[in-house]
């Protein structure tokens, strides 16, 4: 289970990262009818970060099909909340503020109380 959560959590944070990467590049995503067809158009980061998230999800599926909802969901909730903050810290240099910092020890303390 502990590796299942790891690896869901890897690609989740991955995905999310690689899909705002991809739609920060010029052209990154675009989605629209041009003469009278639907037309989307992906980088190649979007699109691999859309892989590394329908991954996530079928792993995510797994793990609630096979734990208790009420212990895999807050912990699998709470550590995306705080490794996206992180991934865009480290990865996006988005800027993290006092609160935010308070608002993640908060997450922590609440997925420890919950799991106890």
């Amino acid at each position: 289970m502990i590796l299942s959560l790891v690896i869901y959590l890897m690609l989740s944070i991955a995905g999310l990262t690689l899909v705002k990467v991809g739609s920060n590049l010029q052209g990154g995503i675009s989605l629209g009818v041009v003469d009278g067809a639907f037309h989307l158009s992906l980088s190649l980061y979007s699109i691999a970060g859309f892989l590394c998230y329908v991954a996530s999800f079928l792993i995510y599926m797994n793990l609630i099909q096979n734990n208790n909802l009420t212990y895999i969901v807050p912990i699998a909730s709470g550590l995306t909340y705080i490794l996206a903050v992180l991934s865009g810290l480290f990865f996006l240099h988005e800027m993290v503020t006092l609160l935010q910092w308070g608002g993640i020890a908060v997450i922590l303390i609440g997925i420890v109380m919950m799991n106890i």
